[in-house]
């Protein structure tokens, strides 16, 4: 995330030089994803706002869309979040982009855990892990499966959450570049 950062810095008196609106419009949305990720919600909130009005292509506003949705469901505005985890489907299913559908279904997650909605969330964390799957992406899927197991085991559901917690260390050992909890 710092080395994203600095490349963002780097790009901005390039982006602004050029005078050109649909770039203009991408950097607003790394702006706003830098935000997120340094945990400045208020800022990210108004600059995916900011964003939604600009001249976006699909994937950026995709993006976009995920990411402002998730920082909605912080803030607690939570029919917001679900409207705009609602555009952001239809966007992915219209672009057939299997990636951040599945990116989509990890995030929404959050949606589901502030509404109490855990069946929900795990049918959300199940499809997230056999789209992960099936494209290979192992961080996605390991997302999705620790969320998943520790979402049974909170219901009391351990016979399946153990198998879960076990493949999640499994791939978060074999995969993720810095190991996480145990």
């Amino acid at each position: 995330f710092v080395a994203s950062a600095e490349r963002l810095d780097e790009a901005r008196p390039l982006v602004e030089a050029a005078c050109d609106a649909p770039l203009r419009a991408r950097l607003l949305v790394a702006t706003g994803r830098t935000r997120w990720r340094q945990d400045r919600v208020s800022e990210a909130l108004a600059l995916f706002a900011e964003s939604a009005a600009q001249p976006l292509d699909s994937e950026t506003r995709l993006i976009m869309l995920l990411l402002w949705a998730c920082t909605l469901c912080c803030v607690g505005k939570l029919d917001e979040a679900e409207a705009t985890f609602t555009e952001a489907e239809h966007l992915a299913e219209a672009m057939e982009d299997r990636l951040h559908r599945c990116v989509l279904h990890v995030n929404r997650f959050f949606l589901w855990a502030e509404r109490d909605d855990s069946e929900r969330g795990a049918e959300d964390l199940r499809r997230a892990v056999r789209l992960a799957r099936e494209l290979g992406q192992p961080a996605l899927e390991w997302g999705a499966t620790v969320n998943l197991a520790e979402l049974l085991h909170a219901g009391g559901r351990d016979g399946e959450a153990l198998p879960l917690a076990i493949r999640s260390f499994e791939l978060q050992q074999r995969y993720l570049p810095r190991p996480g909890p145990d």
